[in-house]
């Protein structure tokens, strides 16, 4: 017996049969180990999200509730318990400073597959709302609830900088008077502790000594930049150029000079640089219609002591048709002793019968630089620009040694990608006379009221993060 048994032995670690099925068993254990860690974390990142969307909710709800934090906490306990269709969870609410709420929830999601490494994931996710009553449009400087209003009488858009790069500056000392407006740039700015008048600062990044500074607040955007839309060039490559002594009366067709048939109002272009010298109006004091000016291959240039008078008038700097290597900006006497002034007040839209409108394109916009121009503009001491309506010059940094000041309207708003100021502003910003002008800016409503719970019909809420 003893030898048969041996020699069974001996043919069972002989047989080669199935051989690869204890390796091939051994492998597929890690196989299926990350199959399951990955299904497990697919069923964690759903139940995050389901959790964020139900603290949202019952955040939203419970501040806007009746009674104390313990009352509050208890009816928003009860909303995520509905949301997650009795799931287990743990939760705190905390009452803040500012007057919002805070609301934190932690969920213990019980692994499938991952049982061996941990019984439970631990997913914790919260936020804040603040409740308050539902509010009419704030002021400049004191924005309604979640209402964002562009009410800037300086706009600095910064395209393509840093956050922290300075799209806004003001330097030395200078001259600075900004009325019933506030400043806005999407990136940084920086006042050094001149007192401007200003309601107040805004800023996605940081804001040096500036009033009223509110930084961390989210781009503005450009609604400006569609109306390039308007511009339908008619010169091609002539860039012969047109010197203008304003006389009252708009120049005679001309082969650099050209009339573009609008309804409602007047539109030149003039091929090449429209040089403006000596002292007059373009179209009189008070004219009856809009006048606009189209530049197209060139820019716009002030001899010295040019003092040029715009009513009802809006300049388009257009840029360069191809094949024309002029440059489109605007050109100002530099030097002691010369000066020029540009006295320009927009073209408001209004047509021949009274509350008609003329169909303007460029109602509200004084002087409008195509988007695409990013050269940069300096505004030389002794130029001055008196304006009324909206300077857009929205890639290009505007650096004025001069005077920039409002007109008799008192509605003045410039816009541009960097604002320098080494010399002096006077900005203002009338709301009848800037609707009386068609002069528009960005607006988001506040929240809409809402029901709150316990029959208070006046309260809404809104998260703050």
């Amino acid at each position: 017996m003893a030898r048969y048994m041996q020699k069974l032995g001996r043919a069972f670690f002989r047989n080669k049969k199935g051989s690869a099925s204890i390796p091939f068993a051994l492998s597929i254990i890690p196989v299926m180990a990350s199959v399951g860690a990955a299904i497990d974390l697919a069923r964690s990142v759903v139940m995050a999200n389901n959790v964020q969307v139900a603290v949202d909710n019952a955040i939203l709800s419970a501040v806007a509730s009746s009674g104390d934090i313990n009352a509050r906490k208890e009816y928003a306990d009860r909303l995520v318990l509905a949301s997650l269709t009795g799931q287990a969870f743990t939760s705190q609410m905390r009452s803040n400073a500012d007057g919002s709420l805070s609301y934190d929830t932690t969920v213990q999601m019980p692994t499938m597959f991952m049982s061996y490494v941990m019984q439970n994931v631990t997913i914790t996710r919260s936020a804040t709302a603040v409740a308050t009553v539902a509010a009419t449009p704030g002021t400049p400087g004191t924005p309604g609830v979640a209402e964002r209003r562009d009410d800037s009488c300086i706009l600095s858009l910064g395209e393509d900088l840093d956050v922290n790069f300075d799209t806004i500056v003001f330097n030395g000392n200078p001259s600075v008077l900004l009325t019933n407006c506030s400043l806005i740039s999407n990136k940084s700015m920086k006042c050094n502790g001149n007192n401007i008048g200003a309601a107040a600062s805004y800023a996605r990044g940081s804001i040096t000594a500036c009033p009223n500074p509110h930084p961390g607040q989210d781009e503005y955007p450009d609604i400006y930049e569609p109306l390039k839309t308007n511009i339908q060039p008619v010169c091609g490559t002539t860039a012969g150029g047109y010197t203008w002594t304003p006389s009252g009366t708009l120049p005679a067709a001309s082969t650099n000079v050209k009339y573009v048939s609008q309804s409602g109002y007047t539109e030149i272009h003039i091929c090449g640089n429209l040089t403006f010298s000596g002292t007059g109006s373009i179209s009189g004091l008070t004219p009856s219609t809009d006048t606009v000016i189209v530049i197209e291959n060139g820019g716009l240039v002030f001899a010295n002591e040019a003092n040029v008078k715009a009513r009802r008038t809006s300049f388009v700097l257009a840029g360069n048709n191809s094949g024309v290597t002029a440059t489109p900006i605007m050109f100002w006497p530099n030097g002691t002793g010369k000066t020029a002034t540009l006295d320009v007040s927009t073209s408001t839209g209004v047509g021949a019968t009274a509350g008609s409108s003329n169909g303007n394109p460029w109602k509200g916009m004084a002087i409008y630089q195509h988007p695409s121009i990013n050269i940069d503009q300096d505004l030389k001491p002794g130029s001055s620009v008196i304006v009324d309506g909206i300077v857009y010059l929205s890639k290009a940094k505007l650096t004025v040694g001069g005077n920039i000041s409002y007109g008799a309207s008192a509605c003045s708003k410039l816009v541009a990608g960097e604002f320098t100021l080494n010399g002096n502003v006077a900005l203002k910003q009338d709301a009848t006379s800037c609707a009386a002008l068609g002069v528009t800016q960005f607006y988001q409503a506040p929240v809409a009221a809402v029901a709150g719970v316990a029959g208070n019909s006046l309260q809404s809420s809104y998260l703050t993060k």
